[in-house]
């Protein structure tokens, strides 16, 4: 991050399909908490990430379906 700058530019950029009450579930955190989703989204990813590089002999494909 940039000095002066509260938001960090990131290079990549993806889209993803949800369910409608998994939207509203998200849009009422952030409200709460009053944070952007893309942060919400960014911070869910790491700890998913973080979990599965740590733990890789307790999941399986199926945990994705």
């Amino acid at each position: 991050m940039t000095k002066g700058n509260a938001y960090a530019k990131h290079p990549y950029q993806t889209c993803l399909r949800m369910p409608l009450t998994l939207k509203e579930d998200m849009t009422t955190i952030c409200d709460r908490y009053q944070i952007n989703e893309s942060d919400l989204m960014r911070r869910a990813i790491v700890e998913s990430v973080t979990n599965l590089n740590q733990n890789p002999n307790k999941t399986s494909r199926h945990m994705f379906i």
